[in-house]
C-alpha cells in the first residue's frame, strides 16, 4: 500500500479472516477469536518536512564601526522531523555579503552552534555579530538545509535577507570666535 497526499494523519488496517476447524469441522471466524487483535495495524502518515527562513541583519541603516545583528530563522513547515538542520553559507563559514560597497567583518556565529533538530511546526534561529567596514549598501545570502527523518532526503532553501546601509558616523563639528578679542567695558563683541 501506499500512501500519498497533503494531508497528514493514521491509517487503521485491518482485516478478518474465515475458515473451518479441521477437527470439528465448525466454522471459525477472527472476528470471534481470541487472536483478532492480531489482526489491525496503523501507521502515521506525515507531510515531509520543509524549511520556511526568515533572515534579516539589524539596524538596517548603520554607521562604519556599529555592530550589526544578523538573525536567520528557520521553520519547519511540515509534520516530518528535519535531522542536522544547519545553515550552510555560501562560499564559506559565514553568510555570504553581497552589495554596492558596503561590507561587514564578522565577529561572532552563529550561535546556537548548529547542527540541530526540528520536529514539525517547530523553528530554531541562529545569530551572527558583524562589524560594518565599509560604507554602501548590503545584504547576506546564505543556504540552510537538513534531512527528513522518513526519506532520508535533504531539505533546502536559499534566504537572501533585507538590504541596508552603511554610512560614515555623522560628525559634527563647531567652532567659536569673537571678534574683537579685546574691547573696553560696556563696548560689545561679536
Amino acid at each position: 500500500y501506499n500512501a500519498g497526499g497533503n494531508v497528514g494523519g493514521v491509517i487503521v488496517f485491518s482485516n478478518s479472516a474465515v475458515g473451518t476447524d479441521a477437527n470439528t469441522l465448525a466454522e471459525v471466524d477472527a472476528v470471534n477469536s481470541p487472536l483478532t487483535n492480531l489482526f489491525t495495524s496503523s501507521v502515521t502518515i506525515q507531510r515531509p518536512a520543509a524549511l520556511a527562513a526568515t533572515m534579516a541583519f539589524n539596524p538596517p541603516n548603520a554607521d562604519t564601526g556599529q555592530t550589526i545583528s544578523l538573525t536567520l530563522t528557520l521553520t519547519n513547515t511540515g509534520d516530518a522531523t528535519i535531522l542536522n538542520v544547519r545553515p550552510n553559507p555560501v562560499g564559506g563559514n559565514n553568510p555570504f555579503e553581497q552589495g554596492s560597497g558596503g561590507s561587514a567583518s564578522h565577529v561572532t556565529g552563529p550561535l546556537p552552534v548548529p547542527p540541530t533538530t526540528l520536529v514539525g511546526g517547530a523553528a530554531v534561529t541562529y545569530t551572527w555579530t558583524y562589524l560594518a567596514s565599509s560604507t554602501g549598501t548590503l545584504q547576506f545570502t546564505l543556504n540552510a538545509a537538513g534531512t527528513d527523518i522518513n526519506t532520508g532526503q535533504e531539505v533546502g532553501l536559499a534566504a537572501v535577507s533585507n538590504l541596508g546601509n552603511i554610512d560614515l558616523p555623522v560628525a559634527l563639528a563647531a567652532s567659536a570666535s569673537v571678534s574683537p578679542t579685546t574691547v573696553s567695558s560696556g563696548f560689545p563683541a561679536t
